[in-house]
């Protein structure tokens, strides 16, 4: 075949095909077609890198010749059966290495490989315990090709049940591991029947069970593709790594539960989510005490304040102790335990009065709360805002009254005065709210407004006056409507 260059036209930003001098001259192929050519190549160079990843056996980078490449499929597959006959360990690795670079041509992988006879002519290298490694990583590599996935399924469940023994037999092997990790993941229709079927033979119990740190990770990337595929009678097996949580404090573990508890963005009522928080309490408590293991301590917090979202959860969060831990980390050193405490604060101010009243309970708490205005990042003061801005929602007179006199108002002078305007919005908003609550007591107690008074002494209504001035047209229109209503109660 004649090879091509990619050169960009003069004409369009499109790629042509322009052959060497040297070669006869071919009409140029469509841009369909060159897109297919490079989509092609990409996917080799992907198989090349992950042989490589998976430490195996080293594949010379020359091409092979023409005549090599016309090696008839019977001869090679005899060769190969001949060599291992004879028990020729040389001649048998020099047979993979060939095997190895006709899977570089991937043109060639559905003449060579995936058909009937040569796979059962293969089962017997697969079973010497010299070769299954580099055998079956070749094997279910190219059962994973999903545009030349031909063989039967009964032959692809052989070849796994051989690979779950061995993986049973020996804990070190990586490579199949990942490799059955990898059927696992493949969402395509002419899988499913596999899925099911590993599923069915609690493949992720076992994998579980053999795991070492280094495959967590793709653990974790299997399960996110699992959430979103897997048949309901085979989610209990999902949640089966919780059992492994319990003896085992890897992040990586950690960071599996979370995208376990994330399935499909949505609140799953199947999940023992009691089970789970216990779990997680129990990592933060015992950081708490110990100081130990940050990484699985914040990866917990992390899962706490996404289930946090959940309305549904609320009656297990307060079995917990979770407003004694966030009083005693809202405060503190690192910023994104901070930002993750507050996150979940804010979740429960706006689950409505009842949960207000338990936090008002925590006199300490609000007194820390209301401080971040002032001393903390940007980021934390919008959550502390919207957690005031829920209690004015939601809170009675007697909440409302408790955050003025702890000072209120002089916070939210520091919001209005912001170089961030979106702080600056909110803290508008919340002075919107304490003037309607005060315009309602007002009207029940016939008195003058109570809280404009408040304004003025914390030199409030000033700092807003002084944003009619302000480059943000929206913070500019805010301010003047508050002006507006200044004026008018007085």
């Amino acid at each position: 075949m004649d090879e091509i260059k990619l050169v960009e036209s003069d004409d369009e930003l499109e790629y042509q095909p322009q052959t060497l001098k040297t070669q006869k001259q071919h009409q140029p192929k469509s841009v369909q077609e060159m897109r297919e050519q490079f989509r092609l190549q990409i996917r080799k160079e992907r198989i090349e890198e992950q042989l490589e990843k998976k430490r195996m056996w080293y594949i010379p980078k020359q091409r092979l010749q023409s005549s090599q490449l016309n090696f008839s499929i019977n001869n090679l597959f005899n060769e190969l059966k001949n060599v291992y006959a004879q028990k020729d360990m040389n001649e048998i690795s020099q047979k993979l290495h060939l095997i190895a670079n006709i899977i570089d041509d991937r043109n060639r992988i559905h003449s060579l490989f995936l058909t009937q006879r040569n796979f059962l002519q293969f089962k017997d290298l697969l079973n010497d315990e010299s070769y299954y490694i580099d055998t079956f990583t070749i094997y279910l590599q190219l059962t994973q090709d999903d545009e030349y996935f031909q063989l039967p399924v009964e032959d692809i469940q052989w070849s796994i049940e051989r690979s779950l023994d061995l993986l049973i037999e020996n804990k070190q092997i990586d490579d199949l591991a990942n490799l059955i990790l990898g059927y696992l993941g493949n969402v395509s229709s002419k899988l499913q029947q596999i899925q099911h079927y590993l599923l069915s033979k609690n493949t992720i119990e076992i994998l579980c069970q053999l795991m070492k740190d280094s495959l967590l990770h793709n653990v974790c990337y299997l399960i996110q593709t699992l959430c979103r595929n897997i048949p309901e009678q085979f989610k209990p097996q999902v949640v089966v790594i919780l059992k492994h949580l319990k003896i085992n404090k890897s992040q990586e573990i950690l960071q599996t539960l979370f995208i376990i508890n994330k399935q499909c963005d949505q609140y799953d009522k199947d999940i023992n989510y009691f089970e789970i928080f216990q779990l997680l309490f129990n990592y933060l408590n015992e950081y708490l005490t110990n100081e130990n293991d940050f990484e699985s301590f914040y990866s917990a917090l992390l899962q706490m304040k996404y289930l946090s979202d959940f309305q549904q959860l609320y009656a297990i969060f307060q079995q917990f102790s979770i407003l004694e831990i966030i009083n005693k980390l809202i405060n503190y050193k690192y910023q994104k335990i901070r930002t993750a405490v507050l996150y979940i604060l804010q979740n429960l101010c706006k689950q409505g009065h009842h949960v207000i009243q338990q936090i008002f309970q925590q006199q300490e708490l609000i007194k820390k709360l209301i401080n971040i205005l002032t001393t903390d990042k940007p980021i934390n003061q919008s959550l502390v805002i919207k957690s005031v801005q829920h209690i004015l929602k939601y809170g009675n007179q007697q909440d409302i009254t408790v955050l003025i006199s702890l000072g209120l108002a002089v916070y939210l002078k520091s919001t209005v005065e912001s170089a961030e305007p979106y702080i600056v919005l909110q803290g508008l908003e919340c002075v919107t709210s304490l003037m309607n609550y005060g315009l309602s007591l007002q009207t029940q107690l016939n008195v003058p407004n109570p809280i404009l008074a408040i304004l003025q002494q914390n030199h409030l209504i000033q700092a807003i006056e002084d944003l009619q001035y302000h480059p943000n047209k929206e913070i500019f229109t805010q301010s003047q409507k508050l002006i507006t209503e200044f004026f008018r109660t007085e």
